[in-house]
């Protein structure tokens, strides 16, 4: 269970930590849609959506809250199946992009995830052992000048 949140199993809805997520995109989007000169909007109403955002051409966006700072650990997570979801859509357009954004405490990071999966670690782990792709922070690019930062849950 996440004391936090009460949250027992990985199937339940996590309202306090979808609030938390949303919060988080809303407040990044401005600075998205001034980064990469378009307009984002959500991808969908499911709240269970792989992908946030997207500019309805060839850019989608996951945003990812983090309640560590950027240099707490040397990797940051990501579950596979949203890497997979990436994937199928880089099979499907060829000219799409897929960024995956990190909100740390300290600051806004990024990554343009690449058509072919690195040699990145594969974990189960996270709250209830879900197996997860490990990307190096030290791969991540800084959002410099964005002033988000998130908060503990």
């Amino acid at each position: 269970m996440i004391k936090a949140t009460g949250q027992k199993n990985r199937f339940q809805f996590n309202k306090v930590l979808h609030e938390f997520g949303t919060k988080i995109e809303n407040e990044l989007k401005p600075y998205l849609d001034e980064f990469f000169n378009t307009e984002f909007e959500k991808r969908s109403d499911d709240i269970f959506d792989v992908i946030d955002f997207t500019n309805k051409e060839n850019i989608q966006i996951e945003v990812k809250g983090r309640t560590c700072s950027s240099t707490y650990y040397e990797d940051t997570i990501v579950t596979m199946s949203k890497i997979v979801e990436i994937e199928q859509l880089y099979e499907d357009n060829e000219e799409l992009e897929c960024y995956i954004f990190f909100v740390f405490t300290d600051k806004t990071m990024y990554i343009k995830m690449p058509r072919e999966r690195p040699n990145w670690k594969v974990k189960f782990t996270g709250s209830f052992g879900i197996k997860h792709l490990l990307i190096p922070v030290k791969e991540l690019t800084e959002f410099e000048g964005v002033g988000i930062k998130s908060n503990r849950v």
